[in-house]
């Protein structure tokens, strides 16, 4: 994950870490503004998807953003009644 400058950010990387930094960027009063969404299957049964829009912080002036995530096939648990 990359929030802000390119050039500046250093990538935080793993579940916990991104976790972690969401928690410290204290989103509150949030607006979203979803422009364009798109998934595709990969290979293996995965899926990604990618979101693109604007989101408004805080009452903060809108800020594009594109976010692109991996969703992997998972074996369930268990029996299901």
């Amino acid at each position: 994950m990359i929030h802000g400058d390119f050039n500046v950010q250093t990538p935080v990387v793993g579940q916990v870490k991104i976790r972690e930094h969401i928690r410290e960027l204290k989103f509150e009063d949030c607006y979203t503004k979803v422009a364009c969404l798109d998934a595709f299957l990969t290979i293996g049964n995965g899926i990604v998807v990618q979101v693109v829009g604007e989101i408004s912080n805080n009452s903060s002036p809108l800020r594009r953003f594109a976010q692109t995530f991996v969703l992997g096939p998972q074996e369930r648990q268990g029996k299901i009644n």
